[in-house]
């Protein structure tokens, strides 16, 4: 049985030969099914380095993120003080001016 096997496989690269590529650097006894693994490999191998470098694109903004969120916390704070401190300056001129307006009505009407 074993004899069949090893005649079967050295039929089958014979009859292969001629499918062998470049890139293939197996050192397997059947040409064809390295060649067919290379070929269906290779788009594979591609698209975990596509992967890879979508990874290491979305750590990076990560990172990047990281540093710049104190900042961005800092500036809001900001921003929230100076309008609050606004706010508080419109609401006592709103109330200066309903004063002067009851003030007036209560002229216009004693």
């Amino acid at each position: 049985m074993h004899m069949h096997m090893r005649m079967r496989m050295h039929m089958h690269m014979r009859m292969h030969m001629h499918m062998r590529t470049p890139t293939c650097t197996c050192t397997c006894t059947c040409t064809c099914t390295c060649t067919c693994r290379v070929h269906v490999l290779a788009p594979r191998l591609q698209a975990c380095r596509e992967k890879r470098l979508e990874l290491s694109c979305f750590e990076m903004l990560q990172q990047q993120e990281a540093l710049a969120r104190p900042q961005r916390l800092a500036q809001m704070g900001t921003l929230v003080s100076e309008q609050s401190v606004r706010e508080a300056e419109l609401q006592a001129s709103y109330a200066e001016l309903l004063r002067k307006r009851d003030s007036l009505l209560e002229q216009l009407h004693p």
